[in-house]
C-alpha cells in the first residue's frame, strides 16, 4: 500500500473490523429466529401444536406440556375458553394429531407444520378422515 500512510492504514484495518463485526451480529438474530422451531422430537411436537392451535384463531392458555410416554409423545393444555388441547405423536416426531375440545383441529406431519410457519403461510389444514 505504498502512498498510504500509517494512519489511514489505522483507518482501513479500523473500518473492516467495524464490518465484521457488523456482520457478525447480523449472523447472531438469523440464529436467533430459528430458536422457535429447533430443539428435539418433542419440543417440535410441541411447537408444531401450537401453530396449529393459533392458526385456527384458537388462543393457548398455557402451552401444552408433553411427556413421553412408551413410544408416544403426548401434550396436554387449556385453551383460553378452557377446551382442552390435546397432542398425540409416535416419539420419532413424524405425525401428530391435535385435537381441541372434541374437534380434531390437524391430523399430518409435524414438518408441514413447522415449515408452514417459518414462511408465514397458513398452517396446513390436513385433517384424518
Amino acid at each position: 500500500m505504498d502512498g498510504v500512510s500509517a494512519r489511514g492504514r489505522l483507518c482501513l484495518a479500523a473500518a473492516v473490523v467495524g464490518l465484521s463485526v457488523a456482520a457478525v451480529s447480523g449472523c447472531a438474530s438469523q440464529v436467533s429466529a430459528l430458536a422457535p422451531v429447533g430443539g428435539d422430537d418433542i419440543t417440535a411436537v410441541r411447537n408444531a401444536a401450537i401453530d396449529v392451535v393459533t392458526g385456527h384463531t384458537l388462543l393457548v392458555k398455557d402451552a401444552p406440556r408433553c411427556t413421553q410416554v412408551a413410544e408416544r409423545f403426548s401434550c396436554v393444555g387449556p385453551s383460553t375458553d378452557g377446551s382442552p388441547i390435546i397432542v398425540d405423536a409416535p416419539v420419532d416426531g413424524s405425525t401428530m394429531i391435535v385435537t381441541v375440545g372434541a374437534t380434531v383441529l390437524y391430523s399430518g406431519p409435524v414438518q408441514d407444520v413447522l415449515d408452514a410457519a417459518s414462511r408465514g403461510e397458513p398452517v396446513p389444514t390436513t385433517v384424518a378422515p
